[in-house]
């Protein structure tokens, strides 16, 4: 069975940490990654940029005034830079002296911990040229072909992700109603469809889980709505606040 799927014996889909746990702690930063940890998280996602000096960078944001103390736009600036910028303290003071990580410092944290990665390409309205490559580098070279999930709104980039290495899985993001999603998810050869809440009806999942195609959902903060979605049978649900959904038992 594919390794995305969750335990079809288990009641409850697999929590899945938004950025890290964004609801109570700085997004995409590792106070947020450890928040995130405290609760019963089994997988977390984090956002990829290419800085100029082509670092592989975790942020949301093609521009970093968004979550740091910095201004510019990711691909313009060196990583140095950008490594130097305060991604806490617009969270709160609390946080004070959080840094932007690089995709290699995650790949290290999560080393010997339990739990899965999404790592979202960005390619737009930024296109980060070579980043595909970048990515299945720092997989393979980790060895994390089970443990990271690559996903993007940019499904060319879900495809070069397959012809750089097809070990690698992928996951189809959107936020929208797709035109024979099942066909067009086998044509891609994805893992996963990683629809907003809103579009992952019993149908849908229904019709993933017969052809081996787990269901990553997102974004759910509501502990009633967590249940529901479960009893449908996605098998991750994204949650900005992992807290909320402490009570929920994972694979």
């Amino acid at each position: 069975m594919n390794i995305w799927r969750r335990d079809p014996k288990s009641n409850y889909s697999i929590v899945l940490g938004h950025r890290g746990a964004m609801g109570t702690a700085p997004e995409n930063t590792f106070a947020g990654f450890k928040e995130a940890l405290k609760y019963n998280t089994g997988m977390i996602e984090v956002d990829v940029h290419l800085s100029k000096d082509k670092k592989l960078i975790v942020i949301h944001k093609e521009e970093v005034s968004n979550t740091t103390d910095g201004e510019g736009m990711v691909g313009e600036l060196d990583s140095k830079y950008i490594k130097s910028l305060d991604a806490g303290i617009k969270f709160s003071k609390g946080f004070k002296n959080e840094r932007v990580p690089f995709l290699e410092e995650v790949f290290d944290f999560v080393k010997d911990k339990d739990v899965k990665l999404n790592v979202e390409i960005k390619n737009g309205p930024i296109v980060y040229e070579g980043i595909e490559e970048k990515v299945s580098y720092l997989i393979d070279e980790y060895g994390y072909y089970d443990k990271v999930i690559v996903s993007s709104f940019d499904h060319y980039v879900l495809k070069r992700m397959k012809e750089a290495n097809e070990r690698i899985h992928t996951g189809l993001l959107y936020g929208c109603s797709i035109i024979d999603i099942q066909e067009y998810a086998l044509k891609l050869g994805v893992a996963a469809v990683n629809p907003h809440y809103f579009w992952a009806s019993v149908g849908l999942i229904e019709k993933m889980h017969e052809a081996d195609i787990a269901v990553i959902t997102w974004v759910i903060n509501e502990h009633s709505e967590f249940e529901e979605y479960s009893k449908r049978g996605a098998d991750f649900i994204g949650t900005d606040y992992p807290d909320r959904m402490d009570g929920f038992k994972n694979n």
